[in-house]
């Protein structure tokens, strides 16, 4: 018995070879990218409705988590005070928290970072703002003044000076573009030397980090100094209120 012919295969049972050749071709005539394609086309919204539900059970968690640090902060914050002295560790333990997370979650909470804001950037980067922003303040009894170009009028002025560890005075001057002939004034005793940071960077590079202004002058100067430009804005500010109708 000869092995088939694999050249040249037998015809089937009632067909000739012409009649196997046509069938063979109309067999195979489907490309298989085809058929990948339909399965990939069948599969991607699939693949969507997965990604985005899991983007909003993310974006949730990341809410929920910064809610919690937000009420963590707060009540240990609030529970420092009240321990007495030797008395914290134990608090700490009793309510399952090590040391290190409370400093963080307390440190959080008094720099006055919001918890919207940190459900955006998460505990590590808003932590790393906090200190880039506490070093960037002056020395005790020091204050940092700096002034911008302004195209058409006195340079906008801002000014920061330490109040406590993680708060600062502030006082800043810009053209109030509504009434060209006047400059706006705000003074702050006190704020949160986060937001002082990013007034600053607002200031120096506009609102989305891309239209940087030129500087004047960025001086220390010691709390005399302050108290003279303080004095000056606030004679300012009455001033311009006396010719208010």
């Amino acid at each position: 018995m000869q092995p088939p012919d694999m050249e040249n295969p037998a015809p089937r049972a009632g067909g000739n070879r012409a009649d196997f050749e046509s069938s063979s071709v109309q067999e195979n005539s489907e490309n298989p990218g085809d058929r990948q394609g339909a399965m990939n086309s069948n599969r991607l919204p699939v693949l969507a409705a997965e990604i985005k539900n899991a983007s909003v059970v993310f974006a949730q968690a990341q809410r929920m988590s910064a809610d919690c640090i937000i009420v963590m902060g707060k009540s240990l914050v609030e529970a420092k005070e009240l321990c007495a002295h030797g008395e914290w560790t134990g608090f700490l333990k009793a309510a399952g928290i090590s040391p290190r997370s409370a400093q963080r979650y307390m440190r959080i909470v008094k720099s006055g970072i919001g918890s919207d804001y940190l459900s955006i950037v998460g505990l590590t980067d808003a932590l790393d703002e906090i200190d880039a922003a506490v070093a960037a303040m002056p020395d005790p009894g020091w204050a940092t003044f700096i002034s911008y170009e302004n195209e058409d009028g006195p340079p906008d002025v801002m000014m920061w000076w330490s109040t406590g560890s993680l708060t600062g005075g502030f006082l800043q001057t810009w053209k109030n573009y509504e009434e060209p002939d006047s400059h706006t004034c705000l003074i702050v005793e006190s704020m949160p030397v986060f937001y002082i940071a990013f007034i600053a960077e607002v200031m120096a590079s506009g609102i989305e980090g891309n239209n940087p202004r030129r500087q004047i002058v960025r001086q220390s100067i010691p709390f005399s100094e302050r108290d003279e430009k303080i004095a000056f804005a606030r004679s300012e500010i009455a001033r311009y209120r006396e010719t208010r109708p």
